[in-house]
């Protein structure tokens, strides 16, 4: 399970919400920061498994921004929200991940 969220957080309840919603159906930015944080948190996980830990605490939050950043566009494009603001998603995302690394460590 990714690190920090476990399958029955808020965050996994979220990715699995907005994985099955289908397109053009309206998904709050809540559940899509949700979303994209638990997948983060997945891919980290592998990174570190494959890779070893990050060497400083700016890498880690560097990696989980980017495999973020990478779902949000896929489950906007493929899921065609457009009434979603996409740049407050990636601030709320980004900042929800900042603060788990400062919190729990990479």
């Amino acid at each position: 399970m990714a690190p920090w969220f476990e399958e029955d957080t808020y965050e996994a309840q979220a990715y699995i919400e907005t994985l099955r919603a289908a397109p053009k159906t309206h998904v709050s930015k809540e559940l899509l920061v949700g979303a994209a944080s638990f997948e983060a948190a997945l891919e980290y996980e592998k990174h570190v498994a494959a890779h070893g830990k990050p060497e400083s605490h700016a890498e880690a939050k560097s990696i989980l921004s980017g495999v973020a950043q990478h779902f949000l566009n896929r489950v906007i494009e493929d899921k065609e929200l457009v009434d979603i603001d996409r740049s407050q998603v990636e601030w709320d995302v980004r900042e929800k991940l900042d603060k788990l690394v400062d919190k729990e460590g990479y």
